[in-house]
């Protein structure tokens, strides 16, 4: 469990750090009891339960983002930091039991300087050479796809990671200034797949 949340935190910061700008002002989302939802990404999630999944609280989050706590409950301040921030968290939740996660979060490419016609298909090249010379984590790249999640399409880059026993799914779009990330860790493809049957069509 220990090794599959450093596994997870290790890829947040080699997505951060591969990223390489238009539009709609980013708003983080919220819960309400298991169901989450953001209208800037037009996210829509539902976990079974918050008995086995254990959702990532604004500190969690205010600590991966590097911005004090309280930040995180003043609007204004909270949106000032944003601006600055290069990877935006958003939600993380986790199963206690399996281990299977799923994480949201944005990445601000104005900080990147890429222009307007930087894709998520750009994106997820970047991604993939990340994977690829990832010295501590071993892992197998599948081939792309595109898949529709809540409504919009993503770009999926699937992977496995033989040496931990799991599937790791990159989920990716962009949505004005920000290219919009997924992230999906389970114990096989059908733990993915479960994964995915969580977000609203």
């Amino acid at each position: 469990m220990k090794k599959l949340m450093s596994v997870l935190l290790s890829v947040l910061l080699l997505v951060s750090l591969t990223a390489c700008s238009q539009g709609a002002k980013l708003e983080r989302g919220a819960w309400d009891g298991t169901t989450f939802t953001n209208t800037f990404s037009g996210i829509t999630m539902t976990i079974p339960n918050t008995e086995e999944w254990t959702i990532a609280s604004e500190e969690d989050l205010a600590a991966l983002m590097d911005i004090a706590s309280d930040t995180m409950e003043d609007a204004n301040k909270l949106q000032a930091a944003l601006a600055k921030i290069q990877t935006v968290q958003d939600m993380m939740v986790q199963n206690a039991t399996t281990g299977s996660s799923v994480v949201l979060m944005y990445e601000n490419l104005s900080l990147h300087g890429v222009g307007s016609s930087y894709t998520a298909e750009d994106f997820a090249k970047e991604v993939e050479t990340g994977l690829k010379n990832n010295t501590q984590i071993s892992y197998t790249l599948k081939d792309n796809y595109t898949t529709t999640l809540c409504g919009k399409e993503y770009v999926v880059v699937p992977t496995e990671v033989p040496d931990y026993g799991m599937n790791q799914s990159y989920l990716m779009r962009r949505e004005g200034n920000y290219m919009v990330e997924i992230i999906l860790t389970g114990l096989g493809q059908e733990s993915i797949d479960e994964l995915l049957g969580m977000f609203a069509e």
